[in-house]
């Protein structure tokens, strides 16, 4: 299973699932983060702490923990 905690700078992906409850789910999907929502990996802190995306025309940061919760397409 690979999630955007995974993936590097400039890569681009495909969300396919998201393991989270459903109001982390919520929030996620407020910002465009959903099944089959397209993304780019913008900027990551340099130790991963933080991961910067674009998702619909949203610029987002998510945590580490939260990255990991997000299963991308391979």
């Amino acid at each position: 299973m690979k999630t955007v905690f995974d993936m590097k700078k400039n890569e681009k992906g495909v969300i396919s699932k998201i393991h989270a409850d459903s109001n982390l789910k919520s929030r996620f999907n407020s910002f465009g983060i959903a099944k089959g929502s397209e993304f780019l990996i913008e900027n990551c802190s340099p130790n991963k702490q933080n991961i910067e995306i674009e998702v619909r025309g949203v610029h987002l940061a998510l945590r580490k923990e939260e990255a990991k919760l997000i299963e991308v397409i391979e």
